[in-house]
Formats: structure tokens, C-alpha cells, sequence
């Protein structure tokens, strides 16, 4: 009967022995600083280590299909949209498109700046003009006759109108703006590419006159 225990004792110890073994093997295995040097235990050993990280990722991850698509359709629209722009960039405009856009612009009729809200065109107030008094001396004017007078535009209203006059900024896309106005929104802009203040696109300048 001893020695029947003894056997069972040694047989309990042996299988605990080598099951503590065994653990502490896959755990060992599965340490990156013990890789292996066997070329089919190597392998083994990534294969079990790609296995592990997807497992992970894939219980990590919960996403729907649909949102997946829907995301990969906005990213490609956007890469689109930027691939457009830049070759609206790089395409120059020839005059027949200018034509065409300079007359867009005048039948958009708008004649304020949208960066600075003031007239594109220069509005000269005139003063009143006196209506004369009605005298002898007028009437006797008026039947004979008087040399034809030439009349010259003062210097003070063409200083006025030489003030008031601004350069102004044809877009490619129908928008004008005057041209200090547009250049101070260009220098001031915080995005890398500078659009449209109005409609967002890129543009193309050129001169513009009403």
C-alpha cells in the first residue's frame, strides 16, 4: 500500500510538473524578446502573434458597414473636389471666357462690394443748383442773343471723381470685389487656399469695369 502511494504521489507530482511546465512554455513562446530560433516554430510563433493583435482589433472595433462606405464616398468626394480645384488653378482662362464671364457679371447687377460694402461704382453728389430770380435784366437776357459757353468741368469734381474711383477685381467665378479689398482678404486669410469670399471656389483674376 506504500508503495502503491508513493507511485500515485509521483504520477499527481509528474502530471503537475509538467502541466506548470507547459504554461510557462506558452507563455515563453509567446514572449517577443524569446523568439525562437526554429524556422517552423518562428513562423508558428508570428502566425500566433498576427492571430492574437486581429483578434484584438476586431473586439476592439465596433462599426457598421454602411458608416464604412459612407466614409470611404465622402473622403473620395473630397479628394475629387480637390483635384478639381486644382486644375481650375492651373487651367488658364483665355479672353473669349473672360468675355463671357464679364458679361455674367454685369447681368448679376450688383454693384456693392461684398468685402467691404460700399458702391463698386463711384456716386457723385451734386450740389443744388439755384433756380435764378426773375428780373427785368433776365428777361432782357433771354431775348437777345448770347454766345454759346463752353462748359468745363470743375477742378474740385474731377479731383472728387479721381478719389472716388476704385480699381475693381473680376473672379473667374462672376463675383467683383475691389481690388484692395480682395488683396487685403487674401493677405489675411488663414486657409492654405484662397477662395471665394462669396461662393467658396477657386478663382482666377482679372480687371473689371462697368
Amino acid at each position: 500500500a506504500k508503495i502503491h502511494r508513493a507511485k500515485c504521489a509521483a504520477r499527481i507530482q509528474a502530471a503537475w510538473r509538467g502541466y506548470i511546465v507547459r504554461q510557462w512554455y506558452k507563455s515563453f513562446r509567446l514572449d517577443m524578446s524569446h523568439i525562437p530560433d526554429d524556422t517552423k516554430l518562428r513562423r508558428k510563433f508570428y502566425q500566433d502573434k498576427l492571430s492574437q493583435i486581429t483578434d484584438r482589433i476586431i473586439a476592439s472595433c465596433d462599426f457598421d458597414l454602411n458608416d464604412l462606405f459612407n466614409e470611404i464616398d465622402r473622403n473620395v468626394e473630397k479628394a475629387r473636389a480637390i483635384r478639381q480645384a486644382f486644375d481650375a488653378r492651373i487651367r488658364t482662362i483665355d479672353e473669349d471666357e473672360w468675355r463671357d464671364i464679364k458679361e455674367r457679371a454685369k447681368q448679376r447687377n450688383e454693384f456693392e462690394c461684398s468685402i467691404c460694402k460700399c458702391a463698386l461704382q463711384p456716386v457723385i453728389i451734386e450740389p443744388p443748383t439755384k433756380k435764378p430770380v426773375k428780373t427785368t435784366k433776365n428777361k432782357l437776357e433771354k431775348l437777345l442773343p448770347q454766345p454759346v459757353k463752353r462748359i468745363e468741368q470743375k477742378p474740385k469734381q474731377q479731383q472728387q471723381q479721381q478719389q472716388l474711383k476704385r480699381p475693381l477685381i473680376l473672379l473667374s467665378c462672376t463675383h467683383v470685389f475691389h481690388a484692395t479689398c480682395l488683396q487685403m482678404f487674401e493677405e489675411y486669410c488663414c486657409e492654405p487656399t484662397v477662395n471665394c469670399p462669396v461662393c467658396r471656389t477657386v478663382y482666377q483674376k482679372n480687371t473689371f469695369a462697368f
